[in-house]
């Protein structure tokens, strides 16, 4: 039996086997945490879904039909508004027509009274 070191044997066999134990440590110091890193991202990713199915199952949503639904009510209101106060406005000018005509009456009732005491 031979006392031959573990780098003597066999070679070149040897000498990977060195390479093996320098870069082992290596390794899985840098694929450990990389590991560990996607496992809980991939978690993470998991977890955010399911609550998303979940949020998306519970209760009513507010959808296009019911924006469109209260887009058309909007409207109708503000319409009624408006046509309530142009009718409001019609109706003061009307008011301040009448006003202004019996104005002009009781002017021409005056004009024609004074001219009669003034001659």
């Amino acid at each position: 039996m031979t006392h031959t070191k573990i780098g003597e044997l066999n070679g070149r066999w040897g000498i990977l086997f060195k390479i093996t134990q320098v870069l082992v440590p290596i390794a899985a110091v840098t694929l450990l945490p990389w590991c560990v890193w996607v496992t809980s991202t991939l978690y993470a990713r998991e977890l955010r879904i399911t609550k998303l199915e979940l949020f998306a199952s519970v209760g009513p949503r507010f959808t296009g039909e019911n924006a469109e639904a209260l887009r058309v009510k909007i409207m109708s209101d503000v319409e009624m508004r408006l046509t309530g106060g142009n009718q409001r406005i019609l109706d003061r000018l009307d008011i301040m027509v009448v006003a202004l005509t019996e104005l002009k009456l009781e002017l021409t009732r005056h004009i024609s009274s004074t001219e009669k005491k003034s001659p």
